[in-house]
């Protein structure tokens, strides 16, 4: 798998690999020669650290953070979703579940083969970010948003 990273100095984008892209080790840019490290903080880092795959379960400590929007009301405030391009207010207010899945799952579930079980409620407590996760069958199923719903 291949990650590019912008440099923070020149904004050249170079090709990083996976403990540089996970800011355990450094990165030296190609164009300007910056030796520096990348920042994971926060949000990023609660989910690299602590999130699990909406589909199976797994680590989303390696690859992308894949976000799923899902067609289930949230009943939390973070993370949510609507599309601001809809028509109708309740498919433009953000409202909606969201849900993580790993780089293997994200690819299963474009084959319909990866259903996704859980959403994830985030929250701050202090500077620490708590993970909540919902079985999405609990969640109140919203109408999908379709291409003839957007203005």
């Amino acid at each position: 798998m291949s990650y590019w990273e912008r440099c923070p100095a020149c904004e050249a984008l170079g090709k990083i690999d996976e403990e540089q892209l996970q800011g355990k080790v450094s990165i030296e840019c190609s164009e300007c020669g910056l030796h520096y490290q990348r920042d994971v903080a926060g949000l990023e880092l609660a989910l690299r650290e602590r999130g699990k795959c909406g589909s199976c379960a797994g680590s989303l400590a390696n690859g992308y953070i894949n976000s799923v929007m899902l067609d289930q009301y949230a009943t939390w405030e973070f993370p949510v979703w609507g599309n601001v391009l809809a028509r109708d207010e309740d498919k433009r207010t953000p409202r909606r579940a969201v849900s993580y899945l790993c780089d293997k799952c994200i690819t299963l579930m474009k084959e319909g083969k990866a259903p996704i079980k859980w959403a994830l409620e985030i929250y701050q407590e202090d500077d620490v970010y708590k993970l909540l996760y919902h079985d999405v069958k609990d969640l109140e199923a919203a109408e999908p948003i379709t291409v003839e719903d957007l203005e």
